[in-house]
């Protein structure tokens, strides 16, 4: 019983993480909008830049909070 708690515990944690990283990347989506025609190029160019990372990041998690789940599941 304690090796699934562990692995619930597991999971909650990772959500987490998920859940402030699709806040970042709500939050540079919506500096995008909001600044599309003030920015400089470069500027819009980070903020492009930056999003790739966040995304694969939330894909990162979200396969690691399946595959915490399917031991779960097994357990």
């Amino acid at each position: 019983m304690p090796k699934l708690d562990k692995l619930k515990e597991q999971v909650s944690l990772l959500k987490f993480w998920l859940g402030l990283i699709v806040v970042a990347l709500f939050s540079d989506i919506g500096w995008i909008f909001i600044n599309l025609f003030k920015a400089t190029y470069w500027q819009l160019i980070i903020a492009f830049t930056i999003t790739l990372p966040i995304i694969l990041g939330i894909i990162v998690l979200s396969m690691k909070i399946n595959k915490k789940l399917n031991q779960i599941e097994k357990e």
